[in-house]
């Protein structure tokens, strides 16, 4: 089975936290959640994957490149009450170009 995501011995280190020796494989057209308690790692995790924290060890092929093939669904509304849901729809429409209103 091809993958879509592979994760090599994932460490990232905060003075607070540390996230060690993270692997797994994800096998392309899976869908995955992560489930843990607060300061378990997910966020972390996150934020590498995305590029927007650098692994102090480890690797992440193919690195993401294209967030349109990511997707998140929180456990409760995080946005603004005060945003309709037609404002909503712009702002997903600006960022995923194969947004569809349906």
């Amino acid at each position: 089975m091809t993958s879509a995501l592979q994760v090599h011995h994932l460490t990232k280190k905060y003075p607070t936290f540390t996230l060690q020796d993270l692997s797994f494989d994800l096998p392309q057209g899976t869908i995955i959640g992560l489930i843990g308690e607060n300061g378990a790692g997910k966020s972390t995790l996150i934020r590498c994957l995305l590029q927007m924290s650098k692994p102090d060890h480890g690797e992440i092929e193919p690195p993401i490149k294209d967030y349109n093939q990511l997707s998140y669904i929180p456990d409760s509304c995080v946005f603004p009450e005060i945003l309709t849901i037609e404002q909503l729809e712009q702002d997903f429409a600006s960022i995923y170009k194969h947004w569809e209103s349906a």
